[in-house]
């Protein structure tokens, strides 16, 4: 999946989400009964995933020399 062809008001499958994450969507679905803090959309059976979320989720996760401040 290209990132560049992407808008931040896209939305993903668990799939897509999944792939960009480099986890497997099953893992994601554990994540949502988990309540882990990686916002999503359902309605009914569909799971959808947007993208500015994803990329938050992944920003936050970052870990640096200043991160202790």
């Amino acid at each position: 999946m290209a990132t560049a062809t992407l808008a931040p008001e896209r939305w993903l499958t668990r799939a897509e989400a999944a792939e960009l994450l480099k986890l497997k969507p099953q893992t994601l679905a554990k994540w949502a009964m988990d309540g882990r803090n990686l916002r999503f959309s359902k309605r009914g059976r569909l799971v959808r995933y947007r993208l500015s979320d994803v990329l938050a989720y992944l920003e936050g996760g970052m870990v640096g020399s200043d991160a202790a401040q």
